[in-house]
Parts: C-alpha cells; structure tokens; sequence
C-alpha cells in the first residue's frame, strides 16, 4: 500500500445502505454539521457566514431505523441579519 493514501480509496466490495436511503442522508447531516451548513447554503444561496445557528429537532438513534421509508429531518436555521 502507498505511504499516505487514504484506506476507502482501497475500498471494495458491495455497499450494504442504498446511496439512496434517507436514513443515510438524515444520519450524515446529524453527525455533520459542516455538510449540513453546505447543503442549506447551497440550497439558499447563501454564505456560511450568513448562518447563525442550526439545530436539528427531532436527531435519529444511529443505528436504528435504518430501513424506514419515511424519515424527515427537521431543521431550525437562525441567520445572521
């Protein structure tokens, strides 16, 4: 193996979650917040620096749910005004 080369570019094999799967989705942006700030800056059209606060009301358990079809992420977003 190559001296500094991260391991999940070796990765291989199947992907047990569907790239799809809102639980996936819900579960990246709880445990990111930085990706979260992304996808809603992007979404809005604005700068991160726009973005007081995020707050996720209702987080998941990680590692339950994981193959419900009906998962909703609620966000509470406070601007910078």
């Amino acid at each position: 193996m190559k001296k500094n080369v991260p391991i999940y570019q070796n990765a291989a094999g199947p992907v047990p979650i569907s790239m799809t799967n809102d639980y996936l989705f819900k579960a990246l942006l709880q445990k990111n917040e930085k990706v979260l700030r992304a996808l809603i800056c992007s979404l809005l059209h604005l700068k991160p620096e726009d973005l007081w606060d995020i707050q996720i009301t209702n987080p998941i358990i990680l590692g339950e749910s994981i193959n419900d079809k009906d998962i909703v992420l609620d966000v509470n977003v406070s601007f910078n005004t």
